[in-house]
């Protein structure tokens, strides 16, 4: 069985839970990382951070080639990437590293405050509102966060890279 092992912001080989949790599972593990686009909006990543990400991605592909594998990197929507590779290479499980970093905190937190508000304002208004442009595992988190919610409804509309999440007062 293949195996996809995901990085996200612990890109090292030694004592890494995730890879050894893949490795372990499968006979083959193909190594992935995604280029998120929302890591190139503007304030979030300056030169000497893009320098260093592709610095430890280097460091990281080096040292998975010492193992006689080697770092599969992709750009895009990171669900949309992982499932895409995940068919490719017919995985039968995938194998994430959690990001549990303070940028990803406060984006869940502002989906989560977004997501509230467009709530409030269908049903204030009785109509739907769109919420602006987002990545596919952004709407994901924002579909789920008011999925239990019982007062709305939430569906996606139009085509990447403008595609939207739609908020509607549940009739």
């Amino acid at each position: 069985m293949t195996t996809l092992a995901v990085f996200t912001r612990d890109l090292r080989v030694h004592d890494n839970p995730m890879l050894a949790a893949a490795a372990a599972e499968a006979e083959h593990t193909v190594p992935l990382f995604v280029l998120d686009p929302a890591m190139a909006r503007p304030g979030f990543a300056g030169g000497g951070r893009q320098r260093f990400l592709a610095e430890s991605l280097a460091d990281l592909d080096r040292s998975l080639r010492g193992l006689g594998g080697r770092l599969v990197v992709r750009a895009g929507d990171p669900v949309e990437q992982v499932c895409r590779i995940a068919d490719e290479v017919n995985a039968g499980t995938v194998h994430l590293a959690a990001d549990c970093s303070g940028y990803a905190q406060r984006r869940e937190e502002a989906l989560h405050r977004q997501a509230d508000q467009a709530a409030d304002d269908a049903i204030r208004y009785k109509r739907p509102v769109a919420l602006d442009a987002m990545t596919a595992s952004e709407r994901k988190l924002v579909h789920e966060y008011l999925r239990d919610r019982g007062d709305v409804e939430t569906y996606s509309e139009g085509e990447e890279p403008d595609r939207h999440l739609m908020v509607a007062p549940l009739r």
